[in-house]
């Protein structure tokens, strides 16, 4: 037994019983035996008898028949009018701002203080029972429901006030359909405050009702009469709770997350009436003219069958566009729309490494604290929290070393894979702390760090601390098992021999922290916006990850919040890959501006990193770059051949790169600074992860002395997202 680790439905059912099992012989226990006077408790078998006789023989069931009347009825007419003043609460302030401080002075008031007014008002007649109950149920459903509509995401707001919506429209199409469900959770609660009003009620001058059986029956000491009087309230809240969950779920069936998605379901439904599809109306002509310019850059690549996904950009917390293209799934037809969840890839580590920085700033965890004394399954000894963000641990085992290890179908836990680790690699790559090596499982463990410090699953802990507060609706972790996703999968492909071929995710992977965090393009804008307007840790917090992390003394590219940034740290992104999916996320703060991308297409490397950078410089108001005619002369690099590209290069505002091979791995280092792997990711193209810099080479003529003689010489390309530098290798 773990905490919060659900249980199965049948466990569930199982141990509910089984309460009421051992309650009832606990009982039996204390009466048969003697050990409490019947005269005050009555044994359940005379319980049960008695119950037999009043419903048989002396009219139970009318007085049962009374008092349901009385709760429906009297919650009926609080309801009727608690909700039309709650949502007018809820959605207009100066309403709020005039009736709240009287609603929340009346909620404390008992109703059962009033009895002795509502008799002299309005008698012992039914009028002044059903006021009990309506007054206990009022006030609270008017303030439950006003909080409720007031909660509405601001960002449904303005997304419906972008596509056109009237303030009245608003209310009746947005805050209405998005609070309903939440709504009707309040209505289930509440009806439930009413069964304890209306045996209040029913003691004072009742003559009928479970409440003045009770009353009866205390006078006589029938104590086998009382309990089975409150038993049968009991089942018949029961009853009445569970024909509620019912109800709820036959009108509100999406899971629970319901009441934001039945919101952005009025959102799309004001987009269909006031625009075309998968799109977010622009407001002002400029924005207008951002949506066309990213149509006309990301239609051409889609025409080329080298795009399909979705593009969201936002700004001020406002989405002003918004598109998807091509499919989710070929095999169903599914459209890969804005709000498509997709697999986010290397994302996940800005996640996870924001909640570990939260963490500290809780003071629950230390970074230097050793690995080991959180997750003893930890292979290396000697490694700090620290060294999990910044990539200086030496943990850089591939996923695809483990699979020996695991049965088909086996779900792969982090926990087994750090102690497969741990047999496999007994000590890290390198002495912790001295280089920079790009390590996938090593956030994984930090991952597990956030569990073990936290008390929570990994996923219940992103969720509670970054995806709800920041409005991410789309977004989840992926179960080990593609059979158990909650949604309709949007697959990975690749376009190979004129079709499009599956390049899809791996199933039974169970590892998070480091990946297999899901999101749509919408839900990624939303956190690069969370971001851009400082509001996903407290200031210190955020001050204190924003760092370049020293590694061997030298700073790292990535700052330990895991972001790449400029110069100033005012702009930054991250992107993560996986087969055939890339997602991207980049904020500006001065901007307050957000750019999201995600695609299930496997975009070659070339035209990725441009995509990117266009999408970013139409967002900040700069023309985009013109498609790159470099593709085509770009250098084929095979893996016996890279020597030939090695060398010095001068690079303009960056310094001096300097690649070497070291033994199968092509290596960068600028000037003085970190030595960084680069990675191929297709013959022509190398990826260095710990930049995020992508390298090309084209073959260039160069003299050598007065131009008597001619040599080819490579000439490199080095693009990212704030740099694009080219140069030829230096003569020796």
């Amino acid at each position: 037994m773990k905490p919060l680790t659900p249980v199965a439905p049948g466990t569930r059912i199982v141990l509910g019983v089984s309460f009421f099992v051992l309650f009832v012989a606990v009982w039996a226990a204390a009466t048969f035996g003697g050990f409490v006077s019947k005269t005050f408790l009555a044994d359940p078998v005379t319980m049960v008898r008695s119950g037999y006789t009043l419903l048989t023989e002396m009219g139970f069931g009318y007085d049962i028949g009374m008092t349901v009347w009385r709760v429906l009825g009297g919650f009926v007419i609080a309801a009727a009018l608690a909700l039309p003043l709650g949502v007018a609460m809820g959605a207009y302030k100066p309403v709020e701002a005039f009736f709240e401080p009287f609603v929340s002075f009346a909620r404390y008031l008992p109703a059962s203080a009033f009895i002795p007014l509502l008799i002299l008002w309005a008698g012992i007649g039914e009028a002044q029972k059903l006021a009990v109950i309506f007054i206990g149920s009022f006030f609270q459903l008017v303030l439950m429901i006003a909080v409720t509509v007031g909660n509405t995401r601001r960002d449904l707001v303005e997304a419906a006030y972008t596509l056109g919506s009237s303030d009245a429209s608003l209310v009746r199409r947005v805050l209405i359909p998005g609070a309903a469900p939440e709504i009707a959770e309040t209505l289930r609660m509440v009806l439930g405050w009413a069964w304890t009003y209306v045996i209040v009620a029913e003691l004072i001058g009742a003559s009928s009702g479970i409440g003045h059986m009770i009353t009866d029956s205390q006078a006589l000491l029938a104590t086998d009469q009382i309990i089975f009087g409150i038993i049968v309230i009991g089942l018949i809240g029961l009853a009445s709770d569970l024909l509620f969950k019912w109800g709820n779920r036959q009108l509100f069936p999406v899971g629970a997350a319901r009441s934001l998605i039945v919101a952005i379901a009025a959102v799309a439904l004001l987009a269909s009436c006031a625009s075309p599809a998968q799109h977010a109306a622009p407001t002002t002509n400029d924005e207008a003219a951002l949506s066309r310019a990213v149509d006309a850059l990301v239609e051409p690549l889609v025409a080329a069958s080298q795009f399909s996904g979705a593009v969201a950009l936002m700004r001020d917390g406002r989405l002003v566009h918004a598109r998807g293209w091509g499919l989710a799934n070929h095999a169903s037809g599914v459209a890969f729309t804005p709000d498509t969840p997709s697999d986010g890839g290397s994302l996940a580590k800005t996640f996870t490494a924001a909640g570990l920085w939260r963490l500290v700033h809780e003071g629950r965890l230390a970074m230097d604290q050793p690995v080991r004394t959180i997750v003893p399954e930890y292979p290396h000894g000697g490694v700090s929290v620290g060294q999990l963000l910044t990539h200086s641990n030496g943990l850089v085992l591939d996923y695809d070393a483990f699979d020996a290890h695991f049965r088909p179908g086996e779900a792969r836990h982090t926990a087994a894979l750090l102690t497969i680790a741990g047999r496999m690699a007994p000590a890290p790559s390198f002495p912790p702390g001295s280089r920079f090596e790009y390590a996938n499982l090593a956030y994984d463990a930090a991952g597990l760090v956030i569990e073990r410090i936290s008390g929570q699953r990994y996923e219940a802990f992103v969720r509670e601390r970054f995806f709800r507060p920041h409005g991410l609706v789309h977004s989840f972790a992926r179960p080990a098992h593609f059979a158990d996703w909650p949604v309709p999968r949007a697959r990975g492909y690749r376009f190979r021999e004129g079709r499009w071929q599956d390049h899809d995710a791996y199933d039974d992977e169970a590892f998070l922290g480091g990946s297999n965090l899901i999101f749509s393009a919408t839900d990624l804008a939303r956190w690069g916006q969370a971001w851009a307007l400082a509001r996903v840790l407290p200031e210190a917090a955020e001050r204190a990850g924003r760092q370049a992390p020293l590694i061997a003394g030298r700073p790292s590219a990535i700052n330990g919040l895991s972001w790449y940034c400029d110069g100033a740290g005012r702009r930054c992104h991250y992107s993560g890959s996986l087969n055939g999916f890339h997602a991207l996320v980049y904020w500006d703060r001065d901007r307050r501006e957000s750019v999201a991308f995600t695609s299930n297409s496997a975009i070659p490397a070339w035209p990725l990193i441009a995509l990117q950078r266009a999408l970013v410089d139409l967002m900040a108001g700069r023309p985009a770059t013109a498609p790159d005619p470099l593709t085509a002369e770009l250098k084929t690099v095979e893996r016996s051949a890279r020597g030939a590209v090695a060398g010095r290069y001068r690079l303009p505002g960056m310094g001096t790169a300097t690649l070497a091979v070291a033994g199968e791995r092509l290596q960068l280092q600028i000037d003085d600074g970190l030595v960084y792997d680069a990675h191929p990711v297709s013959k022509q193209v190398f990826y260095v992860p710990g930049t995020d810099w992508w390298l090309a080479f084209s073959d260039t003529t160069k003299s050598m002395v007065s131009g008597v003689q001619r040599v080819s010489s490579p000439n490199l390309h080095l693009r990212g997202m704030y740099h694009d530098a080219q140069a030829p290798r230096l003569l020796p």
